[in-house]
């Protein structure tokens, strides 16, 4: 389970690393919500809810909560979940690094995705083999196809599939923005750094009160 405060030593160090950027015109800038938004929750599956890769279900719980209202707005849900057919396991380099993902078969429980933000019929479901929700998926397509060029990103881990989502979904030209209490690491430390890391660079990094703020100006324009 991670936190969303910052140690006082992480906080000073980041403090100079944010000074050091401003100085090289690297700016921690809010790019804010595009013409349409979609909600993107990243691998919330069984292994990394309640398995044995578990990172625990405050940021699930949070998920669920700001469905709650994007649904109420028909804002689109799109999920990602790693999964492999088994003949692969021995054909993604990605496997050799990481090899507890064969657990993450085809058909299996690990795959499904936590009951607490369960897919409605009309959301799609995405099976990918890489970190990126991106890469090979044929996301990027399926957004522009419908006109969405802004991600509200949720899931797990903030420093895997999470970063490498958002890090690809700017080069795409989308508008990334993550919610802070939606999104979760084994490692508090590098939930932290890649929370800074996005924002700074990637994308916007909100609360979840800061984003509803957002949705809600946008929702009494309409």
């Amino acid at each position: 389970m991670t936190t969303n405060n910052p140690t006082p030593d992480t906080s000073a160090a980041l403090e100079e690393i944010r000074a050091m950027y401003e100085g090289q015109k690297i700016r921690s800038i809010k790019l804010g919500l595009g013409q349409k938004a979609a909600v993107l929750i990243v691998d919330f599956q069984h292994i990394y809810t309640r398995g044995r890769a578990a990172t625990g279900l405050d940021a699930v719980n949070a998920t669920a909560q700001l469905l709650d209202r994007t649904r109420q707005h028909d804002i689109p849900t799109i999920y990602t979940v790693v999964s492999y057919q088994p003949e692969r396991h021995d054909e993604v380099l990605w496997l050799e690094k990481l090899p507890g993902l064969k657990d993450n078969t085809a058909g299996q429980q690990e795959v499904e995705v936590e009951e607490l933000v369960a897919p409605f019929d009309q959301d799609a479901v995405i099976e990918k083999e890489a970190a990126s929700a991106f890469y090979g998926t044929g996301l990027s397509e399926m957004l522009t196809s419908q006109g969405i060029d802004t991600l509200l990103v949720c899931g797990t881990s903030t420093s895997g599939c999470v970063r490498a989502t958002v890090v690809d979904g700017m080069a795409h030209g989308f508008r990334m923005i993550v919610v802070k209490e939606c999104v979760c690491d084994r490692s508090a430390l590098l939930h932290e750094l890649s929370l800074f890391d996005m924002g700074t660079k990637y994308g916007d990094v909100i609360t979840q009160s800061e984003l509803m703020a957002d949705l809600e100006a946008v929702w009494a324009a309409s």
